[in-house]
């Protein structure tokens, strides 16, 4: 019987974090480097109003399941939104076959290359994926969720509107109304 302080803890990032910034080399769709806060968080004054960082993986059917939705996403919210999937493949061989499928599934979303102390840092020492993380304008993680099927694709939306209103929220109450 497992009791409720008997559960063994999970470094990886949760709701309400602000994660540390990355600088990723993107592996396709895209040139250069990404960084996190050149979208969001208090140094770009919320570039955009979110950002999906989703964990994926070549060998990782879910993924595979989750890329028409992402794109979806992408494509209804356009700059308001930014998705961005880092690869969780540790060998060159894992990101350049992560890369081809990208690229040959239509995506235009950009896949990151994340090295092995990030997917750490992210995942903790439970590398589910895919995993999704919504972060805010501010930079904090507003949803973190594992897994898709029927229930995430329907969530997923829902979570990415819920995020997207943050903004609205923010500024309204800024502005005291």
């Amino acid at each position: 019987m497992e009791l409720e302080g008997d559960r063994e803890e999970d470094p990886g990032y949760g709701q309400k974090d602000h994660p540390t910034d990355f600088k990723l080399k993107v592996l396709a769709n895209g040139k250069g480097d990404q960084t996190l806060h050149s979208l969001v968080g208090s140094g770009s004054k919320g570039k955009v109003d979110g950002v999906v960082v989703a964990f994926v993986a070549s060998w990782c059917g879910r993924c595979k399941e989750s890329y028409p939705t992402l794109e979806a996403l992408q494509k209804q919210h356009g700059d308001r939104l930014k998705i961005l999937l880092l690869t969780s493949e540790t060998d060159e061989a894992g990101k350049t076959r992560m890369a081809e499928i990208v690229r040959s599934s239509g995506l235009t979303l950009p896949l990151l290359d994340a090295p092995p102390e990030l997917v750490e840092q992210w995942l903790g020492s439970k590398k589910n994926i895919p995993r999704f993380y919504l972060i805010d304008h501010n930079g904090m993680i507003r949803v973190k969720d594992t897994g898709f099927g029927k229930k995430m694709a329907r969530l997923l939306p829902e979570h990415v509107e819920f995020l997207l209103s943050r903004r609205a929220a923010d500024d309204a109450r800024q502005k005291g109304l």
